[in-house]
């Protein structure tokens, strides 16, 4: 699995079709949809290389969309996803990039984008909402992604202050129709369940796929996703990055 996320990853859109067969006057397909999120740089204007951007939703493919509490493009962030084209770290605490930058290693894979997250106390009702509505069905499987501690969580880590019990763990909490059907959890930080810190430094893969199928959590049973992120204190800000986002998509239309 590892293997075929970093295959995927070289891409900022794959698109692989696995099978397609007719059934009467429909078509079914199953695909593999990954993402580095550089299909966004392009679109983006000069002024905001080595910044980030948001707004309330933005789509890939037209079936996943990530949202953010905002108002409108880059206008009144409240919380949830950024985009990502930073580069550098900032010292400004008025800015939000201060708490959502990977800093100088940018996105995984050597790529140059990546989402930042911020749990805040006004967030999206979902972080990530599926849209089949152009599909007569559909369903979906999330197979992973890559996952990172911000610059923010690596400075108090340098700076010796995460002690024994201390730890930042990311849920992702799957719905459908606004009910929850399960989760999944990843520790960031963890001098909890170890007797030694252990912390992300760098970005990770994060295979879903054989935990979800633990749980029961199956293609189809979900159509949005809400992220949570537990600490042990208030010392830590709730927040990380993500990137190489990939999903199995199985439509009939």
């Amino acid at each position: 699995m590892k293997n075929s996320i970093k295959v995927l990853a070289a891409f900022a859109a794959i698109l692989s079709l696995v099978s397609c067969m007719e059934k009467g006057t429909r078509s079914s397909s199953t695909f593999t949809l990954g993402t580095t999120f550089e299909m966004y740089e392009s679109d983006m204007p000069k002024y905001v290389v080595d910044s980030m951007m948001f707004s309330p939703t933005f789509s890939w493919e037209q079936i996943t969309y990530f949202n953010s509490k905002s108002a409108e493009l880059n206008q009144g962030y409240e919380g949830g996803f950024k985009f990502n084209i930073k580069h550098g770290w900032t010292q400004d605490t008025d800015d939000q990039a201060y708490f959502t930058s990977a800093s100088n290693a940018a996105g995984a894979y050597d790529s140059n984008c990546y989402l930042g997250f911020l749990q805040t106390p006004t967030m999206p009702d979902y972080d990530i909402v599926f849209d089949y509505s152009g599909y007569y069905t559909a369903n979906s499987q999330i197979i992973g992604c890559c996952i990172n501690n911000t610059e923010y969580t690596m400075r108090l880590y340098e700076a010796g202050e995460i002690q024994d019990g201390d730890f930042l763990k990311v849920i992702i909490e799957f719905y459908n129709n606004n009910n929850l059907v399960g989760s999944l959890d990843k520790y960031l930080v963890d001098y909890v369940t170890t007797r030694e810190l252990q912390i992300v430094k760098e970005w990770e893969d994060w295979e879903m796929a054989k935990e979800m199928q633990d749980k029961k959590i199956t293609m189809g049973s979900f159509d949005s996703v809400k992220f949570r992120v537990e600490t042990s204190s208030g010392k830590f800000v709730p927040c990380f990055c993500l990137d190489n986002f990939m999903i199995q998509l199985s439509v009939e239309f």
